[in-house]
């Protein structure tokens, strides 16, 4: 039953009890009148504190909604990231393996040099 159907039917039982009793049942009807009020009061506190839970609920989800779009946006930057990381390892390598290239034929000449007496560059500038 929908809370104003609850309430129709609290009043109509209302009136019909106050119809149907004598007069000297007066104080039974205020009694019950009283705890209907209170009933409907119950009810009311009730409602209101659905509602804000409700609220509260629909707060909470649009809080977990922009939490998650941060994770994924934060997910998506990882992924760029790690993509970039990797560009750059392979970089390194081959700098690294020029390097290394070079070193060696640089070595060799610099020995050759040495043996045959020849000034390097270093002795020259000195």
């Amino acid at each position: 039953m929908t809370t104003v159907a609850r309430r129709v039917a609290l009043v109509l039982l209302a009136w019909h009890v106050a119809v149907a009793l004598p007069a000297a049942e007066k104080e039974d009807l205020e009694a019950l009148r009283a705890r209907i009020d209170r009933l409907r009061g119950e009810l009311t506190g009730a409602e209101e504190t659905r509602a804000e839970a409700r609220d509260q609920l629909r707060e909470s989800e649009r809080a977990i909604s922009e939490a998650n779009r941060t994770l994924r946006e934060l997910a998506a930057k990882r992924e760029g990231a790690q993509g970039e990381l990797g560009r750059l390892a392979e970089q390194r390598r081959v700098a690294e393996a020029e390097i290394a290239a070079r070193r060696e034929p640089l070595g060799r000449m610099l020995s050759a040099r040495y043996l045959h007496g020849e000034a390097g560059p270093l002795q020259v500038l000195l």
